[in-house]
């Protein structure tokens, strides 16, 4: 096996996965030697150049890259998993010695075990993930700078910024098992954000904006970013609380974001087998309101959450998961696949790109649209804390945004919390609205529910 440094000193990426694979297939060689039954293994490098700016100045500037093998060991059905940034003959026969010292004591698990040979793609898909970005430090540094000028630019009131930040990463992955499985990807990830301070008569509000993307040319603006989250901040100077009460809600895409988020962890195995997801046993059945459909699509070209197979090396497809508001796939794997008794070809892993469709989006339109057509409520920007109970679906966090009355809006808000259950909040939504925003693998305009309980004053 060659040394990390010699495989940094390669030329090509393609001759660094080269050899990523060929130390993938020494490793599992090394495991049945040592009298695994069965052994996946992953190499993953990454490199990544970050750059922050606070006052006009660079408060970080860094280049990083590791390196790291992920094993797994099975005796039978005993399963177990250790990892190490050591790629060399000796250290890799160390890591494999420890996996199997571990796996010897483990408990049987009869769902336990690689996903079979079925369930592997068969073709190999260029999703256009890889995208470098030939870009040095100190013009990292004159990005965020510039972010930082368009924040501050958008008000004498929002005189300063916690940072801006610029990051870039681009990984090498191998994958490879005992069944035959070996692939390599390569992909890229690239964001801007800001956090901007705006502060009036003594108050302080904060407020932040980001984006990412795989290709770096398809990112907004370093002023687009900035001015953003200066207006944010600054739409936040002189936020209230509302009486208690009963009302309609909006929640602007990003926070809506978040109650999709709810949605998939609902839906993802682990709570399911443990008997711990409010929807678990809900195949067939209506979730959300029947106007509701949401799709996730692995295969996406340039997505942020695209990959056409998931970490075990299983095929994913695109998927419906609510069709007219009833569920119709869960989030399981191989493992959860085997725990619940349901075919992994439906049941894949994920999330990935996941899509939120309705046909009143149409008739919705933008933000200011479905306020006028909330009438009078509360739009929530943004949510904060814990407050999620997944077993049953209670709901109840602490929020902030804007009251409307009669379709405008009037002041901003703070200090106040919604509750509901989420069952019941899926159910309740009237409109999705066509302001469509993509962040971290998610699409979704805002949501309009008809009403939750909200605490103020």
């Amino acid at each position: 096996m060659k040394s990390l440094r010699a495989i940094r000193n390669l030329n090509t990426m393609k001759d660094c996965q080269q050899h990523f694979e060929t130390i993938a297939q020494q490793t599992l060689e090394v495991a049945r030697q040592h009298g695994a039954t069965a052994a996946a293994v992953q190499i993953e490098e990454v490199e990544s150049l970050s750059a922050s700016v606070q006052g006009g100045k660079p408060n970080e500037r860094a280049l990083r890259q590791s390196t790291q093998l992920r094993l797994s060991l099975f005796l039978g059905q005993r399963e177990a998993s250790v990892s190490s940034s050591d790629l060399s003959q000796q250290g890799v026969a160390a890591l494999v010695a420890r996996g199997m010292d571990s796996a010897a004591i483990a408990a049987e698990d009869q769902h336990a075990g690689l996903p079979g040979l079925s369930a592997y793609p068969t073709d190999d898909v260029d999703l256009e993930l890889d995208h470098a970005w030939q870009l040095g430090l100190r013009d990292a540094v004159a990005l965020v700078t510039r972010i930082e000028r368009a924040a501050l630019a958008v008000s004498s009131a929002v005189p300063q910024i916690e940072q801006a930040v610029l990051f870039s990463s681009r990984t090498r992955r191998v994958l490879a098992n005992s069944e035959g499985f070996l692939r390599s990807s390569a992909s890229t990830r690239h964001s801007l954000s800001c956090t901007a301070v705006a502060i009036r008569d003594g108050a302080k509000e904060i407020e932040s904006w980001w984006d990412a993307r795989r290709d770096p040319a398809q990112l907004p603006s370093p002023e687009s970013i900035g001015a953003c989250a200066g207006r944010r901040a600054l739409a936040r100077l002189g936020a209230r609380q509302v009486a208690t009460q009963t009302c309609p809600v909006l929640f602007e895409p990003q926070a809506a974001a978040s109650l999709l988020n709810e949605f998939v962890q609902a839906i993802s195995a682990r709570p399911l087998y443990m008997h711990s997801s409010f929807l678990r046993d809900a195949l067939g059945q209506e979730v959300f309101a029947a106007h509701m459909n949401i799709s996730d699509d692995p295969l996406l070209k340039g997505g942020m959450g695209s990959r056409s197979y998931d970490g075990n090396g299983a095929a994913l497809r695109p998927r419906t998961l609510i069709a007219g508001g009833r569920l119709q796939g869960y989030y399981l794997g191989a493992y959860g696949a085997r725990r619940l008794g349901l075919p992994l070809a439906e049941h894949g892993a994920g999330p990935s790109n996941v899509m939120v469709s309705s046909t009143t989006s149409a008739a919705s339109g933008d933000l200011e649209a479905m306020i006028r057509r909330m009438g009078t409520g509360l739009v929530i920007s943004g949510l904060n804390g814990q407050g999620v109970n997944l077993m049953t679906g209670d709901f109840s966090r602490a929020c902030s945004g804007f009251w409307v009355e009669n379709g405008q809006i009037a002041y901003p808000v703070a200090g106040i919390t919604v509750a509901s259950n989420l069952r019941e909040m899926f159910a309740g939504i009237d409109a999705v609205g066509n302001d469509r925003l993509t962040q971290n693998g998610t699409t979704t305009g805002s949501w309009l529910i008809d009403k939750m309980r909200v605490g103020g004053i």
